[in-house]
């Protein structure tokens, strides 16, 4: 919730600044701090950030494919073996950032008999192998047992009993940690790899439980579909990158809203109990309200969905502020789910609607041009044409958005200032 404040806060600097005359320098430092804020899962900065404090540490994938053998906490990893904030900055054009949602196989280290890190190695050396276009030279992983603090084991290491637990500096660092946590999986520069299998004898699957269910969520509100993988014991046997990530795209849903998150949540098996799924449900309506309240455009494209999901989405968009473009072609929406997402979209800031190459009756199509354009909206910028019609009007409709963008932003960057300049 913090940064929600910061961001109500400075945008009522901002305001104030304007009319009361604040210096220019003033000014643009807080319209800086909140164009930062807003970027949050757009931007890089903001993962340079979660990194520099060196309390999440990413992992190097050439590390985990060639010489790891068992995940090593992440206080124990050596230099070489995962990115220093410079060397993230410096590679960061040429390395692909990877957050891994998975499930602990033993309460004390995630993965004792290495049974989920052979299938992530195997993934790894088909990303590393891919030539040509979507090239990489490594990947950045986000791992919770290698990239924060964690305790420590003793004992069998396939069964290893709890050894010393953090130090008081080892707690605070994974209290830091777990600031950003959510960053990773919902950040539209990151992809995803939802490893949902585990062995037959692990009683609570991946969506019996509450962190992976959480990170699947939050995964899906902005991210690109084409940005997460479903992996599995027979995805990595597909042979090569192009093959597995064909086969093994995520079926991305909806956002959720958060009290649907909460009700859903509660049924989910967490470790640390009612500690957990306090945090995780907090975590989940600040992610929701910063990631759906800050997006521009939203794209759910070619996804299967129908009327019940589109209803979903017409659910969430009163809580986006900043929307101006949402994309659900061509997928099974009829005119019912269609006519919900465009009453939502008469009360927020949405621009841009294409609906084209989806189930809509031409019979119904006139109503609801009729009440897009009832609620003040700009007739060409809704597409209700068929899959082959579409193509050349979103050409146009995104180029009139993008020079109303340049416009639009540069006046909402005068006039969003609002009053606590002091705290500046």
């Amino acid at each position: 919730m913090e940064i929600k404040k910061a961001t109500k806060k400075l945008e009522a600097a901002i305001f104030a600044g304007d009319t009361a005359h604040i210096s220019r320098k003033k000014m643009n430092k807080a319209k800086h701090q909140l164009s930062k804020l807003l970027r949050r899962y757009t931007d890089y900065e903001s993962l340079f950030e979660a990194v520099d404090n060196g309390d999440t540490k990413l992992i190097k994938g050439s590390y985990l494919a060639r010489r790891c053998r068992r995940f090593v906490r992440s206080q124990d990893l050596t230099p070489n073996n995962f990115w220093s904030p410079q060397l993230f900055r410096a590679m960061m054009r040429s390395i692909e950032i990877v957050a891994i949602s998975y499930c602990w196989l033993h309460p004390v280290h995630s993965d004792p008999k290495s049974e989920h890190l052979k299938i992530i190695v195997q993934a790894i050396m088909f990303r590393l192998a891919l030539k040509g276009p979507g090239r990489i030279n490594d990947l950045a992983v986000f791992l919770d047992y290698s990239s924060i603090a964690q305790n420590g084991e003793h004992g069998p290491q396939y069964d290893p009993q709890p050894g010393q637990p953090r130090t008081p500096e080892e707690h605070a660092s994974f209290k830091r940690g777990l600031i950003n946590v959510n960053l990773w999986y919902t950040h539209q520069l990151t992809c995803v790899w939802l490893l949902k299998w585990v062995p037959e004898r692990v009683v609570n699957k991946y969506m019996d439980r509450g962190w992976p269910f959480f990170e699947q969520a939050i995964s899906s509100m902005i991210t690109d579909s084409t940005n997460l993988v479903d992996l599995d014991v027979t995805s990595v046997q597909c042979g090569d990158w192009t093959s597995l990530h064909e086969l093994c795209r995520s079926q991305r849903k909806p956002p959720l809203l958060p009290n649907t998150f909460a009700v859903m949540l509660q049924k989910k098996v967490f470790t640390n109990g009612e500690t957990d799924m306090t945090f995780v449900a907090e975590k989940y309506q600040e992610t929701f309200e910063e990631a759906i309240g800050s997006a521009q455009s939203l794209h759910f494209v070619d996804l299967g969905w129908n009327d019940a999901e589109a209803i979903q989405v017409a659910a969430a968009l009163p809580y986006c502020n900043r929307l101006e473009q949402l994309s659900l072609q061509n997928n099974n929406i009829t005119a019912e789910g269609a006519m919900a997402v465009v009453q939502a979209a008469l009360k927020c800031t949405l621009q841009g609607l294409d609906l084209a190459g989806n189930l809509i009756d031409e019979n119904t199509k006139p109503e609801i041009v009729r009440q897009w354009l009832a609620g003040g909206k700009v007739d060409h910028w809704l597409s209700l044409g068929s899959q082959e019609e579409s193509s050349a009007e979103q050409i146009d409709t995104l180029a009139d958005l993008r020079s109303l963008n340049v416009s639009s932003q540069e006046e909402s960057s005068d006039a969003a200032i609002s009053h606590n300049m002091v705290d500046l």
